[in-house]
């Protein structure tokens, strides 16, 4: 009865070094994707709706000139903030890039 046991060259705490390492690339690229994702503050889906019969459509014509009102002044801020993020995150996937070139060609020098 032989046993076959590991080959003693196998460097354990290498693997898990570069375990760590792929992890960490996926939640890096994860975090971006997610910033990707949430980067719009549109909401196009609003509706204005009521429930009532006799005084809906007023309230609903009343919550359109209220909405139509704020929009006006709310637009400009929610438009700078979509520029911010859209360049925030472009910034963040550039440097997000470099530094994996870097790390790779630091990892290959060694």
């Amino acid at each position: 009865m032989s046993k076959k046991l590991a080959p003693k060259h196998i460097d354990v705490e290498k693997i898990m070094k570069e375990i760590r390492k792929n992890i960490s690339q996926k939640e890096r690229r994860l975090d971006l994707e997610y910033i990707n994702s949430v980067g719009k503050t549109e909401n196009n889906e609003y509706t204005i709706s009521s429930h009532r019969k006799l005084s809906g459509p007023f309230l609903i014509a009343g919550r359109q000139l209220v909405h139509g009102e704020v929009k006006r002044y709310v637009d400009p801020i929610f438009h700078k903030q979509n520029e911010f993020n859209l360049a925030t995150t472009r910034i963040l996937t550039e440097l997000s890039t470099e530094m994996y070139k870097i790390k790779k060609q630091l990892d290959r020098e060694r």
